[in-house]
């Protein structure tokens, strides 16, 4: 039902039904409700457009649930679509970002844009906000995958024409 509710206002708000289920095919909902179970504070890092942190929040109530992400037109649709009052999503550059102590961080399809120097840089700002028994979440590229890596890179040079990918 929460799917639903969430397709109709991502819908409303003009964002395509192949798009909204694409994003639902990219990772097990169960699974990561499970791995931040329990979780009070849970940031999505490179959270674009929202469909992955809305459905979180509004299937995991008592964790609040942050999304930051560098493009202000996917943050304002994000915040937009949200259909839970424990999400809130801001515009920001994840390096430069000052987070709070955290249970939870999931890094979804961002570290291919991010130098190696800047991964570790993040890699390492992650492990200094981590909660005890927190968890960090990272979810990309598989680089020895040819057709992950394909397709990828082929939507990554559309969608992000400034971007080098590593």
């Amino acid at each position: 039902m929460i799917r639903v509710k969430l397709f109709q206002k991502y819908q409303g708000l003009g964002y395509s039904a192949a798009g909204f289920i694409l994003k639902q095919s990219l990772f097990s909902k169960k699974k990561l409700l499970d791995l931040f179970d329990g979780g009070q504070l849970c940031y999505d890092l490179g959270s674009g457009d929202g469909v992955l942190t809305n459905l979180l929040a509004a299937s995991n109530l008592s964790c609040q649930w942050i999304g930051v992400d560098v493009n202000k037109d996917k943050v304002n649709l994000a915040n937009n679509a949200r259909i839970s009052s424990n999400v809130k999503f801001r515009t920001g550059n994840i390096l430069a970002e000052k987070f709070r102590q955290a249970d939870g961080f999931i890094i979804n399809d961002v570290l291919h844009h991010l130098s190696p120097q800047n991964q570790d840089q993040l890699l390492k700002k992650l492990h200094k906000n981590l909660k005890a028994n927190g968890i960090v979440v990272i979810k990309d590229v598989e680089y020895e995958d040819t057709l992950d890596r394909i397709h990828t890179s082929f939507w990554d040079t559309r969608l992000y024409p400034s971007d080098t990918l590593y």
